[in-house]
């Protein structure tokens, strides 16, 4: 799992998000949901974009900064 997708899984569990709501409100299936959260793929860049947007947060807030 790459370091923006943890953080999103990450922020997902803290709030207690279920990825079902997040995958209707979306599009995203919950398959590629579960399988990004759970480390095994990494989110697109679309999907990505659309989780930010559900989650109501800039994209960069997930990104580390050095």
């Amino acid at each position: 799992m790459n370091d923006v997708t943890k953080a999103v899984s990450e922020f997902v569990k803290d709030k207690g998000f279920q990825i079902k709501i997040i995958a209707q409100k979306t599009g995203v299936s919950q398959n590629v949901l579960y399988n990004s959260f759970s480390g095994k793929r990494k989110l697109r860049a679309d999907e990505y974009l659309a989780v930010c947007d559900f989650l109501g947060k800039d994209p960069n807030d997930f990104r580390k900064t050095a």
